[in-house]
């Protein structure tokens, strides 16, 4: 992987790179300041006030890339960063996976704007809310096979039993495909965490109502 990552930068412009690279952490530290500091409670009113009217301007940062590669149809790269922006969001690094856990806490607000914005620009064929929808229709599998059998196999996961990778094709990819997020989980883990998944944008919903 580090080799692959030497080559690539060696056949681009590296000053770019690192610009971008350092644009996104820094973008990636206002957010878990930001976070940090929605728990205090020793704030000034003019602390408060100014903490306000910076929030809405790193939410929009921090979802910037994602909607630019949503916006263009680079959907691989779109997942990609779904992927990222979920486990920085719960404090986690590249290579670890979310679990039942990270579920439970994970921001409602955060998790509507990634579906919002998979809906949006895939014209509502793809979604966080449109996979929970299909997994509902199947009757909300809890057991390998039938998660396997019905719901992997109605998005596109699974092709006459044999495990697929996403199409990543707006006109012939099945509806719900993405975002993906399993990679090489397994769908042991898979079948837990979209249960997990599904339960807390019931209960998000049921927050706003």
């Amino acid at each position: 992987m580090e080799a692959a990552i030497l080559l690539y930068a060696s056949q681009v412009n590296p000053t770019q790179l690192i610009l971008e690279a350092l644009r996104q952490e820094a973008i990636d530290l206002a957010y878990i300041i930001q976070q940090d500091t929605t728990k205090r409670l020793d704030l000034t009113a003019d602390e408060l006030a100014a903490f306000e009217q910076l929030t809405p301007q790193v939410k929009t940062s921090r979802y910037a890339t994602l909607e630019q590669l949503l916006q263009t149809q680079q959907w691989r790269k779109a997942d990609q960063e779904t992927y990222r922006l979920m486990i920085t969001t719960v404090g986690k690094e590249d290579g670890q996976w979310l679990n039942v856990n990270d579920f439970k806490i994970f921001p409602c607000k955060d998790l509507q704007m990634l579906d919002h914005l998979w809906v949006k620009y895939s014209d509502g064929k793809w979604g966080f809310s449109v996979q929970k929808q299909i997994w509902e229709e199947c009757g909300s599998p809890t057991d390998h096979d039938g998660f396997v059998d019905k719901f992997c196999d109605l998005i596109g996961w699974v092709r006459n039993g044999n495990v697929q990778s996403p199409q990543y094709n707006l006109e012939n990819s099945p509806v719900g495909e993405l975002p993906s997020l399993w990679g090489d989980s397994g769908f042991e883990w898979v079948l837990l965490n979209i249960s997990s998944l599904t339960q807390r944008l019931v209960d998000c919903s049921t927050r706003q109502s």
